[in-house]
């Protein structure tokens, strides 16, 4: 995961600030590491053992299993309600300005969100792995560790970004001021530190 963000951000950042390249060839460029990355994916994983795509299906396979696949619908429908659907309501009552300077701050703290939600794969594994050889203790604590340092992580973005105040935003976000700014930021800034709640969703 780490891998491919630093490879993509290494690309992007020349293609825009050199460049100057358009939408398109981003999107192109974003779909190209994809499809490296799902390459790359299977052939290590295969190698290792652990993606069965094309391995049988095991006889024990239970079909009521399938009844939680309902459930698998919540996580778009919240992401659309999340990221989608605050963008149509400022449509509607706000200014460009706003909605460009709200955009900006969600990519930036998209970032600790994203970074938080890889965490919680590790996390998880490690739970359950902890919790299957009956060590329920250290598997607690590690589950712990794991929210403090999510919790940490998005704290800190926050306060980076408070801190900065437009300062070396302003290079990206030219057209905004700073009162929008900081009214567009404490609704971002407040619920930072509170990302690490996917590192228990995950788990469950």
């Amino acid at each position: 995961y780490f891998t491919f963000a630093v490879l993509r951000l290494g690309l992007a950042l020349p293609a825009l600030l050199v460049f100057h390249a358009q939408p398109q060839f981003l999107g192109a460029l974003y779909l190209a590491t994809s499809i490296l990355g799902i390459g790359l994916q299977s052939r290590f994983c295969k190698r290792l053992g652990i993606l069965g795509l094309f391995d049988p299906l095991p006889r024990r396979l239970s079909f009521a299993a399938l009844s939680t696949a309902r459930h698998t619908v919540a996580e778009p429908l919240s992401n659309w309600m999340r990221i989608g659907f605050p963008v149509l309501i400022l449509q509607a009552i706000a200014p460009p300005q706003v909605i460009t300077t709200f955009v900006a701050l969600r990519a930036v703290f998209g970032a600790s969100r994203t970074t938080i939600q890889q965490m919680a794969r590790v996390a998880s594994v490690e739970y359950l792995r902890l919790q299957s050889t009956r060590r329920s203790e250290l598997a607690n604590n590690v589950l712990a560790g794991f929210v403090q340092l999510g919790t940490f992580l998005g704290a800190a973005i926050a306060g980076l970004v408070v801190v900065d105040n437009l300062r070396v935003l302003s290079i990206w976000l030219t057209h905004s001021n700073r009162f929008v700014f900081q009214a567009v930021l404490a609704s971002f800034a407040f619920s930072a530190p509170f990302y690490s709640y996917q590192i228990v969703v995950n788990l469950m």
